[in-house]
């Protein structure tokens, strides 16, 4: 223990490294004069001392001779910044807190009140809405407006009863309190019920904030309101009702179908809403809701403003869903651009065009321009090309895959055809099929499509099994690997001793595909044959880069002599063989392999108790609290902090303990953690949104 006088002592230093150090030593002091000496230091010129003395008075929660030392301030201090330090410690005092404000409001004066209110509002304290609500009634306008605000942070604790109290303040006369009890409800993504909102659109002062609240109704009563609003000029109420109709559509197909109609109507609507996305100097969150219009519109002309934004990064990702919501009008118009596209510009096309989902009835159109991207074959778009024709391409576009398989190719362009033709592959399988045979055994085709289809090209599956193998002393090692992935997909006993060859080649990608493929391939009876091959493996290697994926390729088995091999793996003194073995017994189905995963909990490694309990919980859910409470109490913080933000997932989480452990917890980024636990759990259990079930079509 240290004692106050040493503090003292500190403090009265010119240093403010010295102040600091002595407010840090009231953290251990006993009671005696440390709260006034604390509450005195945040006063202090250096605003280091100030927030060292915030921790320490926050560390020292609940402490009562902390707690009445920090109202005083609210009667005795005029200095701003040891003002702005007792409102942010005395928030952390919770319950505590409110009831003491509660007692002294009446002697406050109009400053002490305002500042209490904020400390009520920041007290996540349900219980603090009364004081709150009486506020509200206070006759100083600046401490009312304070209140609101305050109610309105208290939301995120007890949306319902701050909505009570805000729609309260509502009926008001004054339209600054309006104005702050909808902007208050506007940070918490709420709004009053439709019938409220329409009686305040008269007041110019509230008619923009009105317009925006009326998004989030999800009436569909509000439409022709938002509608007519956008459509009267570019003022705040029309930009606010830009971003209402793009919040409403958003949430309410009905809304959404109403909007489609009204744009395909009017070609004069359709061009206000491009000229917000093509104003390249206005604010990026109008243009981000005129873009989801634009989607909406099912308008040629819209397709074609949005495909221009793709390349303006503000508001490419929007610009690319509205395109996916254009269905076939958004391909069309980047198939229109991508003809005629700089070679810069090609590749960004290409790539969304690869992102969008497919529409069959272009697929020949959408072809005829992959392939002459393909005979151009400049090297950035041709990887592009490919992606996007595993995507959209037609069978026609198979055979142009042949040449980008070359062995001379770039890796990442040779990839690109690879999947490309697996996808092709799948859609079109005896065209697939034709043409790989028609290459030849000796072609990277062959086991691509192999791979692809999962089943041999030829009648016997032995025939295949013997060009694979012929393929494994191929001096390409992509060739090589891609028969090690065919073969995994082949029901065949000989091919297992063909995937064991592999295992000695000199190439480290091939190794761990045939390590992989022993997971994966299966006999005619189901059973995984490569299980033996992969146990003897693990008992004899040691080098981690092929025990590690043989760890993960016998859990993939699904053996029943697997989790004997793995649960001695989890305890592992070498984290890598740890982690990959906790990976593996992961997917077991065995219930028992818990019991391995409650083994790992026990591993000195902070990364492999931390995968193991995500394991366990996410295999036990609520059963796998006791586990969780374990971890809180973990001796290494990480673990603890890991252990915070996963008990957001347990259903039956005990928020008490969760308190108590954020209240004896000495490191900062556990509390934080604890903190935003704590606060995601009395959102979820707190929050009702109600909504309007009229899905009527407005008049």
């Amino acid at each position: 223990m240290t004692s106050a006088t040493d503090s003292k002592s500190l403090l009265a230093s010119v240093d403010s490294e010295d102040r600091r150090r002595g407010v840090a030593l009231l953290e251990g002091a006993t009671s005696g004069e440390r709260a006034q000496i604390l509450v005195s230091a945040m006063a202090d010129t250096d605003w280091r001392v100030r927030k060292e003395a915030v921790r320490v008075a926050i560390a020292l929660v609940p402490a009562s001779d902390v707690l009445a030392q920090l109202l005083l301030p609210f009667t005795e201090s005029e200095h701003v910044g040891q003002r702005n330090a007792v409102v942010e410690a005395l928030a952390l005092y919770g319950a505590n807190a409110v009831r003491a404000l509660e007692l002294k409001l009446p002697s406050f004066d109009a400053d002490a009140r305002k500042l209490a209110a904020e400390v009520l509002g920041r007290s996540r304290e349900r219980s603090a809405l009364g004081a709150l609500a009486g506020l509200c009634g206070d006759p100083d306008k600046n401490v009312q407006l304070a209140a609101i605000e305050a109610i309105a942070w208290l939301g995120a604790v007890d949306q319902e009863a701050a909505l009570s109290l805000l729609q309260t303040v509502l009926s008001r006369e004054d339209p600054l309190f309006c104005l702050a009890a909808l902007s208050g409800m506007g940070q918490l993504g709420i709004a009053p019920p439709f019938e409220l909102l329409q009686g305040l659109l008269a007041d110019p002062l509230l008619r923009s904030t009105v317009v925006a609240s009326l998004g989030r109704t999800f009436d569909i009563r509000a439409l022709p309101i938002l509608m007519k609003e956008f459509e009267s000029g570019h003022g705040a109420a029309g930009q606010a009702a830009l971003l209402a109709l793009a919040e409403l559509g958003r949430v309410e197909p009905a809304v959404r179908d109403s909007i489609q109609r009204t744009l395909v109507s009017s070609s004069d609507l359709v061009d206000r809403v491009a000229s917000y996305v093509q104003d390249g100097e206005g604010k990026v969150t109008l243009r981000k809701a005129a873009l989801y219009l634009c989607g909406v519109s099912a308008s040629s002309v819209a397709a074609s403003v949005v495909v221009a934004q793709l390349t303006d990064i503000a508001v490419a990702e929007e610009a690319e869903s509205a395109l996916v919501m254009l269905g076939e009008l958004g391909i069309m118009a980047v198939l229109r651009v991508i003809q005629t596209a700089e070679a810069e510009d090609l590749e960004t096309l290409l790539e969304v065009l690869s992102r969008m989902p497919p529409v069959r009835e272009l697929e020949a159109e959408v072809s005829r321009t992959l392939l002459g991207v393909l005979e151009v074959g400049e090297p950035e778009p041709l990887r592009a090309a490919l992606a996007a024709a595993a995507v959209h391409g037609g069978a026609s576009l198979i055979s142009a895959l042949l040449p980008w398989l070359g062995a001379d190719i770039r890796v990442t362009v040779r990839r690109a055809a690879l999947a490309a033709l697996a996808e092709l592959a799948r859609r079109f399988p005896e065209t697939a099929r034709q043409i790989a045979k028609g290459a030849g055994s000796q072609s990277l085709a062959w086991p691509a499509v192999v791979a692809a289809l999962g089943a041999p090209l030829e009648e016997q599956v032995e025939t295949d099994v013997a060009h694979l193998k012929q393929l494994l002393a191929s001096d390409d090692k992509t060739t090589r690997r891609a028969a090690v992935e065919a073969l995994a997909v082949l029901r065949a006993s000989s091919a297992i001793e063909v995937l064991a060859l592999a295992l000695t080649d000199e190439e480290s990608e091939v190794q761990i595909a045939a390590l992989g493929a022993l997971g994966s391939v299966r006999s005619d009876d189901g059973s995984a044959e490569g299980a033996e091959h992969l146990i003897n493996l693990i008992e004899q290697v040691e080098e981690d880069a092929l025990l590690v994926p043989a760890i993960h390729a016998l859990g993939k088995t699904n053996d029943g002599r697997a989790l004997a091999v793995l649960r001695s793996l989890v305890l592992s003194r070498k984290p890598l063989r740890a982690l990959a073995a906790i990976e593996a017994v992961s997917v077991l189905g065995e219930a028992s392999r818990n019991d391995a995963l409650i083994d790992a909990l026990s591993h000195p490694t902070s990364d492999v108790v931390k995968l193991a309990l995500e394991a366990l919980l996410a295999g036990l859910g609520d059963a796998g609290l006791p586990h969780l409470e374990s971890c809180l109490r973990h001796p290494v913080w990480d673990v603890r902090r890991f252990a915070a933000e996963l008990s957001t997932r347990i259903l039956g989480v005990n928020v008490a303990f969760l308190r108590t452990c954020l209240r004896e917890e000495q490191i900062p980024q556990v509390s934080a953690a604890l903190q935003r636990a704590l606060s995601e759990i009395e959102t979820r259990s707190s929050v009702r949104r109600s909504r309007v079930p009229s899905t009527q079509e407005p008049a």
